[in-house]
């Protein structure tokens, strides 16, 4: 089905899992939305 990674995003400073698709099961799927925008902090 595909192959799960475990990274570490630099902007967030948080580790997070990046999901690697083959070509076959990718093709139809758009991209989603960047993670900063739904968990990134609120500023005080």
């Amino acid at each position: 089905m595909g192959e799960v990674y475990r990274a570490l995003d630099t902007r967030l400073q948080r580790v997070v899992a990046v999901k690697i698709l083959p070509s076959n099961l990718s093709e139809d799927l758009r991209p989603r939305s960047d993670s900063t925008t739904k968990h990134a902090p609120s500023p005080p």
